[in-house]
């Protein structure tokens, strides 16, 4: 629940992942046969000479630099620029209010907007959730996305404890959060009960 694009996230993962495998793959190869090593050498002798034959065919005026080389320096810039920025994405989209409800100023100058904070909201389910004996910790957030404000709520559950239980508890909490704001706020609840994870509270989440 964030303002980041799941699906270019996991294509970005992915295609880190292959490059991460071919490179691993390439190189436990050419230390293993040694023709693919011969190979490789080559290639990277053909490529170096590429390299210094193509540098002197655009020099910037009489100086030794190559038009090459800068613009490779600023196509690096441009990426590490963008990866800075996916970089920053993946922490963001933290919200600091829940809900806001503007009423119009009326005849006697009264009105103004009403901000209810995001430690109000986890104040409310953190009491509600020490009611259950099966529940051994908490977290509570709210996360901004480009339609909506909403929560995420991470609950640690004991050995041996029912996720279904533990979903009526949460429900229980979020009924009495929704009453306490005077409208349904949108929630992702994930209970994790030692190695396995389970996503309740569905309904909620839009």
């Amino acid at each position: 629940m964030n303002g980041t694009p799941r699906t270019l996230n996991r294509c970005l993962l992915f295609v880190i992942g292959l490059l991460a495998m071919a490179l691993g793959a390439v190189a436990m190869a050419g230390a293993l046969v040694p023709a693919i090593a011969q190979q490789w050498s080559a290639l990277s002798n053909a490529a170096s000479t590429w390299v210094e034959d193509t540098l002197p065919t655009a020099p910037v005026g009489s100086t030794s630099t190559s038009w090459w080389t800068l613009g490779l320096i600023v196509v690096l810039l441009v990426v590490a620029l963008l990866c800075l920025r996916w970089m920053i994405a993946q922490g963001g989209g933290r919200a600091s209010t829940v809900t806001e409800r503007t009423t119009p100023t009326d005849q006697h100058g009264w009105g103004g907007t009403t901000a209810v904070t995001a430690r109000f909201a986890e104040d409310v389910l953190k009491t509600a959730f020490k009611e259950d004996p099966q529940i051994l910790s908490d977290a509570v957030g709210a996360r901004r996305t480009r339609r909506h404000t909403g929560l995420k709520v991470s609950l640690q559950a004991k050995k041996g404890a029912s996720p279904a239980s533990i979903t009526q508890s949460a429900n229980r909490a979020l009924a009495e959060l929704d009453a306490a704001l005077g409208v349904q706020v949108p929630v992702l609840v994930r209970i994790r009960t030692g190695l396995r994870t389970a996503v309740g509270g569905a309904d909620r989440v839009s």
